[in-house]
């Protein structure tokens, strides 16, 4: 799984998205999602963008069954994404972790895509392992 630069993590102010906020800085710029390094590595994103892909994950990852999709999109940019969860299960430790294979499509048609695994933790967010 692939990180980029982190250049501070705008979320929204809702309360119950709180917990999702905390975690999602970390969690998107660790599965390539946060604001271009300058690089081109990775899409940039709105933080309206990062709401909706973050949202979609963490439901995803609660809800959906290996090789379900769940798909989003941002009317105001164009941005569109899908996560698909690909495998579940329990660590020694009593953690479930998933994989789970994420592609983002940017207005102008240019897309990327990632694979990685998340752990779901106590307060029950899912974060990349």
């Amino acid at each position: 799984m692939r990180a980029s630069i982190t250049k501070g993590c705008l979320r929204g102010a809702a309360f119950g998205f709180l917990l999702v906020a905390i975690a999602g800085c970390s969690a998107m710029a660790s599965r390539g999602l946060e604001e271009n390094d300058q690089t081109g590595s990775a899409p940039i994103l709105t933080p309206g963008d990062r709401i909706l892909a973050e949202q979609s994950f963490q439901d995803t990852l609660e809800t959906k069954t290996a090789g379900q999709s769940s798909t989003w999109r941002n009317d105001a940019t164009g941005v569109a994404g899908t996560v698909t969860p690909i495998k579940t299960w329990k660590t020694r430790t009593g953690t479930y972790c998933r994989s789970y294979r994420e592609k983002v499509v940017l207005a102008t048609g240019k897309s990327d895509s990632t694979t990685g695994t998340a752990c779901r933790t106590s307060a029950g967010i899912w974060k990349p392992a």
